[in-house]
């Protein structure tokens, strides 16, 4: 069984990214309600993102990368 990754394992590292789209948009200096906005949704569903509640498609991805300046490279590349 050392193919099997844990849940734990996988949810941390999706944590992980949403915290990187939290820092690159800081980074940008583009607000929660700026860039919900540009994405024609409410702040609140743009910031279950964030907080890794909900996973954004790779289109959306493409979107909040293009508003706030960054490549997808840039935003959820491993350090």
């Amino acid at each position: 069984m050392q193919n099997v990754i844990s849940l734990s394992h996988f949810k941390n590292k999706e944590c992980t990214l949403m915290d990187k789209l939290k820092r690159a948009r800081e980074s940008s200096g583009v607000s929660v309600n700026e860039i919900a906005k540009k994405l024609g949704m409410a702040p609140a569903a743009y910031r279950r993102y964030e907080r890794g509640e909900v996973y954004p498609k790779i289109n959306i991805c493409r979107d909040i990368c293009k508003i706030i300046g960054k490549t997808i490279g840039e935003v959820f590349d491993e350090d």
